[in-house]
């Protein structure tokens, strides 16, 4: 179960140092620097609950290595583990390593379900996580919203054992990584058409080895501005 995150740390190179972390009331962002002092950031949702000792404190990240802190994915208190997906994201979430590695849809600022609006009509549709006017999609599809924390017709996570298996397309969203429901999720959604959606999805090809087709996620491209953001502690970030 833990050969995503495995390899998601090992793509990770040794020589980037973590030089602060922010956080507010719904992200985090790890910001890091390389020997050549190229500057990194890489964001997540800040989640809570799971074990509550908690490891890792702001101060205390300051100094590590980007991929030591990575390792704190496999964390079960969620406070931990979210600040390991930022840092995970860190690395992978950059533009130069997506240009190099990826193929990008030609979708100028489009979300992942507007792009698959012609392809879902009539199908079955999961979206794991309820996100922004998700509802909306019942209007093209037979939908079923999974959820931790309820809205409406929701149902509860762990219906996913039961109602995957008949599913067309799948989306999921990145905070499974983080809550380690990822891996069981991408098994039951096996030979389904499955896409990775929000901020905390690293944009890596090493999610397609584990059965993921189209990855929806967030490339950092003005540090600055991200940091005015987080600091000010609004959600309207992206």
């Amino acid at each position: 179960m833990w050969s995503i995150y495995d390899r998601l740390i090992d793509g990770i190179v040794t020589d980037i140092v973590v030089t602060e972390i922010q956080e507010n009331e719904h992200w985090i962002v790890v910001n890091s620097e390389d020997s050549l002092q190229n500057q990194y950031a890489g964001i997540a949702m800040s989640m809570k609950g799971g074990q509550t000792t908690r490891k890792l404190d702001n101060r205390s990240c300051t100094g590590m290595t980007l991929k030591e802190l990575a390792h704190y994915v496999k964390s079960w208190n969620f406070s931990d583990a979210s600040i390991g997906m930022a840092a995970i994201n860190t690395y992978y979430n950059q533009i130069a390593q997506v240009n190099e590695k990826m193929r990008w849809l030609d979708e100028n600022d489009k979300d992942a379900f507007t792009v698959f609006k012609e392809q879902i009509k009539g199908k079955n549709v999961a979206v794991i996580g309820h996100f922004p006017n998700v509802k909306s999609l019942a209007q093209e599809c037979n939908l079923t919203v999974l959820e931790r924390n309820l809205v409406g017709d929701d149902l509860p996570d762990s219906a996913c054992e039961y109602v995957l298996s008949y599913q067309d397309y799948v989306f999921i969203t990145g905070t499974t990584l983080t809550n380690k429901t990822c891996p069981r999720l991408l098994e039951l959604a096996n030979n389904r058409f499955v896409v990775m959606i929000g901020p905390s999805v690293p944009v890596s090809n090493i999610l397609f080895e584990f059965g993921v087709n189209c990855i929806g996620g967030s490339i950092i491209n003005n540090h600055m501005k991200l940091k005015k953001a987080i600091a000010g502690n609004t959600d309207d970030i992206f």
